[in-house]
């Protein structure tokens, strides 16, 4: 966290609550670390999903 930065204006980007524990910046956002790891899990739970419930592309079906 830069030295300039006032800890009362910094929410965390997930929950929106002020930092109480350490933080982390990813792409301009400060995120609790927990939070962070959550969102992760979640997306890649998502992504886990999706490649399940769509077929891959560039393979035909078999015909029968």
């Amino acid at each position: 966290m830069p030295y300039s930065t006032d800890v009362h204006a910094i929410h965390c980007a997930r929950c929106g609550q002020t930092p109480a524990t350490a933080m982390i910046l990813r792409d301009g956002l400060y995120w609790h670390a927990s939070c962070w790891h959550e969102g992760a899990r979640l997306l890649a739970n998502a992504e886990r999903i999706a490649r399940s419930l769509t077929p891959p592309l560039g393979i035909p079906a078999p015909h029968s």
